[in-house]
């Protein structure tokens, strides 16, 4: 039997590896029509078991099948035309195999109920190049990028009808590929978004876009190419975020003078955010009206004004995600 995991279960799924570590390996798995689905107690624990979950499963179901309470499950209908590929298989329980809904389709589902802010913000760690892991020091690990912008756009041009789809298809013009951490994933989201969904409407970048350096830059640094956070390279512009745990000891503080020095002489200019600057709403408007400014970005300053407060709304919604 096809038991097909969706909702909840599979977006928690991709989006926390605390104990997922790859070779993440998926079998596409073409499900035309669910199943009544029937599980006994014990393969409900060994399903949470595999999927890591102490939650809950939220289950597609068949349309004729029972509504009865199930203790462990969440059954769910209604999902009957998806495109193939719609589930991944990723592995068999006892004589059952599981599928899990497939990135594209968890992205779908969050603009099913969230706010469009927060789609962009969840598509665009679905696009990451980490994945949170409470075990770990940082709270998160490096790991390949589960899927990105241009397969989401695919597979929602393969979508009709499923609730959710016209914000999906909204959503996924601002999303980013190749966030590296959760306040990555912020900045893109609030520099992005157009200024009448709360953001500041920042023309297109790159995350972690690489740097050509100079002959005098390189030797500098020691190397010939650098990563920055994001990247407008039509305006030789660069933002770079810094965390509290960066540049507490004096060898790296050094070393980030010379990566300065470095990128401003292969022709770069570069704001440094902080992670007290993102904590008060103030710097931000500050930090972000700024880059507008040497970004070109032309608007209506008494209109801008008039949505601060949608802004100060997003940005601590998103802070707090």
């Amino acid at each position: 039997m096809i038991i097909p995991i969706i909702n909840n279960t599979a977006l928690n799924y991709w989006l926390d590896g605390t104990r997922h570590y790859e070779p993440l390996v998926h079998y596409p798995v073409n499900l035309k029509q669910p199943n009544h689905i029937y599980l006994s107690l014990n393969a409900v624990e060994e399903i949470k078991k595999t999927i890591c979950t102490d939650g809950d499963i939220d289950v597609l179901t068949g349309s004729h099948a029972t509504r009865r309470p199930f203790h462990g499950v969440k059954r769910f209908q209604g999902y009957n035309r998806m495109p193939p590929g719609s589930f991944v298989k990723i592995a068999e329980v006892g004589n059952d195999t599981l599928c899990m809904a497939c990135p594209e389709l968890c992205f779908l589902y969050a603009a099913s109920f969230l706010p469009l802010h927060e789609v962009v913000y969840i598509g665009n760690q679905l696009c990451a190049q980490y994945v949170t892991d409470r075990d770990s020091v940082i709270g998160q690990r490096n790991r390949a990028p589960i899927t990105n912008v241009n397969k989401i756009r695919r597979f929602l041009k393969n979508v009709e009808g499923l609730k959710g789809i016209k914000k999906a298809r909204t959503a996924i013009r601002y999303v980013v590929d190749g966030c590296n951490s959760p306040r990555e994933v912020f900045l893109a989201v609030i520099a992005r978004l157009p200024r009448h969904y709360g953001g500041y409407g920042l023309p297109e970048f790159v995350m972690n876009g690489e740097i050509k350096l100079s002959k005098e830059g390189s030797s500098l640094v020691g190397y010939d190419v650098l990563r920055a956070d994001m990247v407008w390279y039509k305006q030789r512009k660069l933002v770079e975020y810094e965390s509290n745990l960066i540049h507490l000891d004096k060898d790296q503080h050094e070393h980030d003078k010379k990566r300065s020095n470095a990128i401003q002489k292969a022709g770069y200019r570069v704001t440094y955010i902080t992670a007290g600057q993102i904590s008060d709403f103030g710097k931000v408007e500050d930090t972000f009206t700024s880059l507008q400014t040497e970004l070109g970005v032309r608007f209506d300053r008494a209109r801008f004004a008039e949505q601060q407060e949608k802004r100060r709304i997003v940005v601590k919604e998103l802070l707090h995600r």
